[in-house]
């Protein structure tokens, strides 16, 4: 049986800019705090500055490309407001072109 005597608030429409800083609840997300991806891409990054060329770093440099790319196609599409998703595709246009253009 239904109960009728609480009915679910209604949500008010948002209008665009709240669509595109807040989360959810209202809250403004601009910084999360970093996923492992992120993390990994961090970290592979800062060691593969102190590496010497050769294959371990083409390893370590092909692990951070491959961390920010999960990273940025995650962000993209399931990002937790519009500013979010434009910034993982942001970041995927940016490696499309330093990498492959």
């Amino acid at each position: 049986m239904i109960d009728m005597s609480h009915p679910r608030p209604r949500r008010r429409p948002q209008s665009f800019s709240q669509r595109f800083w807040e989360d959810g609840q209202g809250n403004v997300v601009v910084w999360q705090t970093p996923n492992r991806f992120l993390y990994t891409w961090i970290v592979t990054t800062v060691i593969g500055w102190f590496l010497p060329f050769g294959w371990f770093e083409r390893f370590v440099s092909l692990v951070s490309l491959v961390a920010i790319v999960i990273w940025a196609i995650l962000e993209a599409w399931k990002g937790i407001n519009y500013f979010r998703r434009l910034l993982g595709i942001l970041v995927l246009v940016a490696l499309l072109i330093t990498h492959f253009l």
